[in-house]
């Protein structure tokens, strides 16, 4: 394991306690009561049908994350509503849903490409690994071989750490393996009346960094996923800075 990511998990780990709303950031949701962290975001789709059409529904969000490809495509919608979130200057970041079904190689070639809009102050890569695209396979040949060799592309072309977003059910019976959980950990669970998500026993003791809470915010008429970050703004900045390599 390399110093950087070394400095990235122990930033990471810092974060397990939430901070109170109120201490600055426009706190879009606040059901789930005090000790929920206050530095929220949205991540979208073309496959939700989204398209940021009108900045200024992201006024009051600390960050905006797009999917940029899916397998071995582009997100049709990608480039319109990374412009967006751009013009908005708000954190930014990007996510790939992986398919354990396609060449890796294709694959990252493909994220590679939107990557390049990335810059060191935006979101680390993020890497979507679902139920129907690969939990479901992750027991196949060759797998988790592929899906490891996908990350290490992506790490090592990129210079960043990327964020593994994932479920419970993932994270405990596909990647509960010191490689995997050497990454900082994106959780899917859909709870807003809890202050903390679990998450996977590889993760217990380093925490989650970001949490998303719910599929069905609502935001310019559109359904989004809603998304925490687990720490105050200028911890989000810190764990940016740390995931550069």
């Amino acid at each position: 394991m390399n110093t950087g990511r070394l400095v990235l998990l122990f930033t990471a780990f810092l974060f397990v306690k939430c901070v109170n709303p109120g201490s600055g950031e426009k706190n879009k949701e606040s059901e789930g009561g005090e000790g929920v962290t206050n530095v929220t975001g949205i991540d979208i789709s073309e496959w939700q049908g989204n398209e940021l059409a009108n900045p200024n529904v992201l006024d009051g969000l600390s960050f905006a994350i797009c999917r940029a490809s899916y397998g071995d495509e582009p997100d049709s919608k990608f480039q319109s509503n990374w412009n967006t979130i751009k013009s908005k200057k708000i954190i930014g970041g990007m996510y790939h849903y992986y398919y354990g079904n396609l060449s890796y190689v294709e694959q990252a070639n493909e994220f590679m490409r939107a990557l390049s809009n990335l810059s060191s102050t935006d979101l680390p890569p993020i890497i979507d690994i679902e139920d129907t695209s690969f939990y479901n396979h992750c027991n196949e040949p060759d797998q988790i071989k592929k899906l490891t060799a996908f990350i290490q592309q992506i790490e090592t072309r990129s210079g960043r750490v990327p964020l593994l977003y994932m479920n419970l059910s993932c994270g405990n019976e596909c990647l509960d393996s010191d490689f995997f959980t050497q990454y900082p950990l994106y959780i899917a669970y859909y709870d807003t009346k809890i202050q903390q998500p679990p998450v996977p026993k590889g993760w217990v003791n380093k925490g989650w960094v970001f949490w998303q809470r719910t599929f069905s915010d609502t935001l310019d008429g559109y359904l989004n996923d809603f998304d925490v970050f687990n720490g105050t703004r200028e911890d989000l900045l810190e764990f940016i800075k740390n995931s550069n390599k």
